[in-house]
């Protein structure tokens, strides 16, 4: 019974003291090197241009990233001077072993003038598969990065309307 209560004890000493300890530390979207669709090389700098990245990790084979992409060229344009951009990577633009792919790169780009998308859009290098990637187990998924590369909020998966997509971004800057 004495080590009962010992125990007991030395579990609620432990819940205090983790409860009590407020170690703040922000997960990194991490360096990388990686493509744009026209060629130019993009690397974690890009997070530095705004005061937030609105990450959507799309496929174009995914229906409803493609009719969630008109929403985010508009969110794009309209959020532009309020320092936050978005960036693409097209998820399916490249194998596994990082090797570009033609056909989907082709298709991202025929979806990307049909939704007016202009804001940049990666074609992930195979770094960036292995480790910024690779926990993404279904598309679309969003993540938001602030100006020193942390990751911010909660990771979205899913696609959302243009008020919820407002609302999250406005509740992050």
């Amino acid at each position: 019974m004495i080590n009962l209560k010992k125990n007991f004890i030395v579990f609620i000493f432990s819940i205090f003291l983790l409860c009590s300890t407020s170690v703040v530390s922000a997960a990194s979207f991490g360096n990388f090197n990686a493509s744009d669709m026209n060629g130019n090389m993009v690397s974690q700098d890009i997070f530095s241009k705004a005061d937030l990245t609105m990450v959507n990790i799309w496929g174009t084979f995914c229906g409803p990233c493609i009719r969630e992409m008109p929403i985010l060229a508009e969110l794009s344009q309209e959020y532009a001077d309020k320092g936050v951009q978005i960036l693409g990577i097209v998820i399916d633009a490249t194998d596994n072993n990082g090797n570009v792919q033609q056909e989907p790169i082709a298709a991202a780009n025929k979806i990307l003038a049909n939704a007016n998308a202009k804001y940049v859009n990666l074609v992930p290098s195979y770094g960036m598969l292995s480790n910024q990637l690779r926990m993404v187990m279904a598309i679309p998924t969003t993540t938001f990065v602030n100006k020193q590369g942390e990751i911010v909020g909660t990771t979205i998966v899913g696609s959302k309307d243009k008020e919820s997509w407002i609302k999250i971004i406005d509740s992050l800057r």
